[in-house]
């Protein structure tokens, strides 16, 4: 999950990035360079949107057990992530991380990535590897 101030129609295949902004970094991160900046890091497939206003609101009307939307998550399971303080919140599913990040200048919203072919490729397989390894209680 993931929070951002507005929400997309758009659903499907992301590529993660990592701001270049270092504001929320501390100064010994900085330093040490924990954590890569200006990079797509990950690929996932963004399921659903919730505002947190409507989280709060189906929960205060008894609807904790209810799943909702397409997440296959319940309200109180969605609300009690640490993740989820909204005001919207995405619902992120088959998160892959890259091997190697690629550097990727930061665009605002939704944006098209001239995904390397290479990359869909191996975002597939590495999918299936983890899927394998969960089947089998790995």
């Amino acid at each position: 999950m993931v929070n951002h101030s507005w929400s997309p129609a758009y659903r499907g295949l992301l590529a993660i990035h990592a701001r270049e902004s270092t504001e929320l970094l501390s100064a010994r991160d900085i330093r040490e360079r924990r954590y890569p900046l200006g990079v797509v890091v990950a690929v996932a497939r963004l399921i659903e949107c919730f505002t947190r206003l409507h989280l709060d609101m189906l929960l205060a009307d008894g609807y904790a057990d209810s799943r909702v939307g397409h997440a296959g998550r319940t309200t109180g399971e969605i609300l009690d992530h640490p993740y989820a303080l909204g005001p919207h919140v995405w619902i992120l599913a088959d998160a892959v991380p890259l091997s190697q990040p690629l550097p990727f200048r930061t665009q605002k919203g939704i944006w098209n990535w001239p995904t390397p072919p290479s990359l869909t490729t191996a975002y597939y397989n590495r999918l299936r590897e983890l899927r394998q390894k969960q089947a089998v209680g790995g």
